[in-house]
């Protein structure tokens, strides 16, 4: 028990009991997160020369112990523990040091799944040489950033996706968009082993355009890449044996669904619906343009930053409600703790896509996915079966931790599953594994023809082809 007394606030107490549990570990790397980025930003306004030395001596260690492959765990907290050193705030050096306790054999875990991923222990010791030049040069902005991405990053590899959710809510203007690595200019010509059904759906596809003619919004998460525009879909849907698609408004565009309709506009012959992304005060008239071109349904988006006012579940459902929509819901139901009870009072078809976004480590017992399931058995929702490589531990196939959410689904309400592409997978900062080889391990799960067509065509058509 890590215990403060003082006038002002009678006890904080910290049990350490169940902190091996994902929940708890989440809500206590929270308080880390805070913490240690304001322990940074101090440290560079208040280092010593000594201190320096002892960042400088620390980072080293943590050098050499990568080198040699060893874990770095140790290393790794003493590294932390001297930037909290360098704060010279007494109270900040104790609460870290009980954190890091707490947090122990979780982080061994994570080294030792990172040291098993090609370049990732390089990318750890570059966050911490960056949190250390900052640190060093006296940049507080720059070291209270560094702090920021490392936190995240660590969060990541410790199976921890609940605090990336932070970025729509809180130090935005620490984190700069996203860069996102190029897209492959060859896995199109490369089809899965397995033939999709005929007329098959691809139900999550998000479109980028030239930004001369579709500028990107200043307040976004990520930056896309070039080269995955309509045209580029076409081909690869063409060579996929893709015969329709439903297109999602993309958070970087914010409520500017230009480039979605000139795209719908474009495809005359009915092959083709779209998910938009609209403000409280959109007018009647606009709704129906939308829904001639293909609107279908309105996305409401928890988790990226999107420049808008367009995350009122309630409100934005009437706005769909009115138009016979439904609502496109992305959000991580592992951090949406009123998930089943809002969902269920709006009373009209939520489609949530990636299987709910929760990370592979949090568990299928887990109360977001037991809500997630017990909505899907009643059928207030669809659930798309994508993102595997979003919510998988690893970054490579065959995602045998994404398998057991898949059979239960499956087990659940086949009736009510999606299948999409996630083409371009946008805001996935590795390359992931070809469509190709996806699809090729989806349908190896789904090894029953029938209910393959099911997912890949007849749902899809009930739901966006219902007139």
């Amino acid at each position: 028990v890590f215990v403060i007394r003082n006038r002002l606030a009678p006890i904080l107490r910290i049990e350490n009991a169940g902190m091996k549990q994902i929940e708890a570990l989440r809500e206590l790397m929270e308080l880390r997160f805070s913490v240690e980025i304001n322990t940074a930003y101090m440290a560079a306004l208040r280092r010593t020369e000594p201190q320096i030395q002892a960042l400088q001596i620390a980072h080293e260690a943590l050098c050499d112990a990568v080198e040699k492959n060893a874990l770095g765990d140790q290393e790794d907290i003493a590294f932390h523990l001297a930037i909290a050193e360098a704060s010279n705030n007494s109270h900040f050096c104790q609460f870290l040091q009980f954190i890091q306790t707490q947090v122990e054999d979780t982080v061994k875990a994570a080294r030792t799944r990172s040291a098993a991923v090609k370049g990732r222990p390089q990318q750890v010791i570059a966050e911490h040489f960056s949190l250390l030049t900052a640190i060093k040069d006296g940049n507080p902005e720059a070291a209270r950033s560094a702090a920021w991405k490392h936190q995240l990053n660590a969060a990541k590899r410790m199976g921890i996706r609940g605090l990336l959710a932070w970025e729509g809510l809180r130090l935005t203007h620490l984190q700069a968009p996203r860069q996102l690595p190029p897209p492959r200019s060859n896995e199109i010509n490369n089809p899965p082993q397995k033939p999709l059904p005929g007329n098959t759906c691809d139900t999550h596809v998000s479109l980028f355009g030239d930004p001369a003619h579709y500028p990107l919004i200043n307040d976004r998460s990520y930056t896309p890449s070039h080269g995955t525009d309509f045209a580029a879909y076409k081909q690869f849907q063409s060579e996929f044996g893709i015969d329709r698609a439903v297109f999602i408004q993309a958070s970087v565009y914010g409520s500017d669904n230009s480039l979605l309709l000139d795209t719908l506009r474009q495809a005359t012959d009915d092959q083709y619906r779209g998910v938009a992304v609209v403000d409280q005060d959109i007018k009647r008239p606009e709704l129906e343009r939308m829904h001639r071109l293909g609107v279908r349904a309105l996305r409401v988006n928890r988790l990226y930053r999107n420049g808008g006012d367009n995350k009122d579940l309630p409100g934005l459902a009437e706005i769909a409600r009115s138009m016979g929509w439904h609502i496109d819901l992305q959000a991580d139901v592992s951090e949406f703790h009123a998930f089943y009870d809002e969902i269920s009072a709006l009373d009209m078809p939520v489609v949530v896509d990636h299987m709910g976004h929760i990370p592979s480590d949090i568990g299928i017992q887990s109360q977001g996915f037991q809500d997630l399931l017990k909505l899907l058995k009643e059928g207030k929702i669809w659930v798309r079966l994508t993102g595997f490589c979003r919510l998988s531990t690893h970054e490579t196939l065959p995602f045998s931790d994404i398998k057991p959410y898949v059979d239960t689904l499956l087990e659940t309400r086949p009736d009510r599953l999606l299948w999409g592409s996630d083409w371009p997978h946008p805001a996935v900062d590795f390359t992931p594994p070809s469509e190709a080889e996806l699809f090729t391990q989806f349908s190896e799960w789904i090894s029953d023809d029938s209910l393959l067509k099911n997912i890949c065509v007849d749902n899809p058509t009930k739901l966006y082809w219902a007139e």
